[in-house]
């Protein structure tokens, strides 16, 4: 399981659900092996912003892994499945333990991250890192 190559796959938005306005104010990026993420987006208290990842299983059998986020202090954070194709599990509070479902080469999953700045954060840019480590089944 990596994380789709192609930029435009991942994004920043006001709402729920990857829909609403992609945030203007930031910006994804993934690794050439599709293995670490890293958002940098403005944050206001007040607001929550989501981050949709678009994440692809690239071998013929069902995918696993382990994903790792590095969220600053005064953040919270709350995973998602998007679209029904990833099971995900919290390990504690940083760690999640992910399956896609879909067992097709090729096949896709969308996982949300809700980012919500606490009351006392500073207004500013704010990075988000995430590596993901596809485990055995």
């Amino acid at each position: 399981m990596v994380l789709s190559s192609t930029s435009a796959d991942h994004g920043v938005f006001d709402s729920a659900g990857g829909v609403g306005s992609p945030h203007d104010d930031a910006i994804v990026t993934v690794n050439d092996e599709g293995t670490v993420f890293t958002a940098a987006i403005e944050l206001h208290v007040g607001d929550t912003e989501y981050l949709v990842l678009d994440l692809d299983n690239v071998s013929d059998v069902q995918a696993n892994a382990i994903m790792e986020l590095n969220v600053p202090a005064g953040i919270d954070f709350e995973v998602d499945n998007l679209d029904g194709d990833i099971s995900e599990a919290q390990l504690n509070h940083k760690s999640w333990l992910m399956k896609l479902d879909t067992v097709s080469l090729g096949s896709s999953g969308d996982l949300e991250i809700a980012i919500s700045p606490k009351d006392d954060l500073r207004f500013g840019f704010y990075t988000i890192t995430g590596p993901i480590v596809q485990v055995a089944n």
